[in-house]
């Protein structure tokens, strides 16, 4: 018992081991993904664009504003503005969806990692022995002459149960006739 469970245990750990380094693999590869993208998302914002639904929202206000007013340098100005959304705007909005699966994936992955660690160092053996068997002071089986008296009782008991309906057999054929 001991062996197997031992033996148990170490494939156990070997395998929990393994899944360990993968999952160390891919958290290194996600961590990597979300800081490139994190930079990404810094370079496109250095260039201006930090919330784009309300820049734009802003900025595409105060371009028809001056459109109506017929003011042409600010249409100029406002128009380079409302022309870096079109470029950067989706980017912006991509790269902010992106970090949010990956910080999610991240989190799940961390998470994982320590239910790996935890199997892989984990000594719980898989058979809980609660008594080991012994050789007991005497028999617990029932004694050979209680066993020999109930079954003679028994038989001589069904024999004459057997006796009693054949003679009940005979009588009712008789009174038949």
């Amino acid at each position: 018992v001991d062996l197997s469970d031992s033996l148990m245990r170490s494939i156990k750990a070997q395998v929990a081991v393994d899944a360990l380094k993968a999952l160390e693999k891919q958290f290194k590869l996600v961590e990597q993904e979300l800081t490139s993208l994190q930079d990404s998302l810094a370079t496109i914002m250095a260039n201006g664009i930090i919330d784009p639904e309300r820049q734009a929202e802003k900025y595409y206000k105060e371009y028809l504003n001056a459109l109506l007013k017929g003011n042409k340098s600010q249409l100029s100005i406002l128009s380079k503005e409302v022309s870096k959304f079109g470029s950067f705007g989706a980017k912006h909005v991509r790269y902010t969806f992106e970090i949010d699966e990956l910080s999610t994936q991240l989190n799940e992955l961390r998470k994982n990692m320590v239910v790996a660690r935890i199997e892989a160092n984990q000594e719980i053996p898989t058979r809980f022995i609660i008594d080991r068997a012994d050789i007991p002071d005497r028999k617990a089986y029932p004694k050979r002459s209680i066993i020999v008296i109930t079954a003679t009782l028994s038989a001589l008991l069904f024999t004459i149960l057997l006796l009693l309906l054949q003679e009940h057999l005979k009588q009712l054929r008789k009174s038949v006739r």
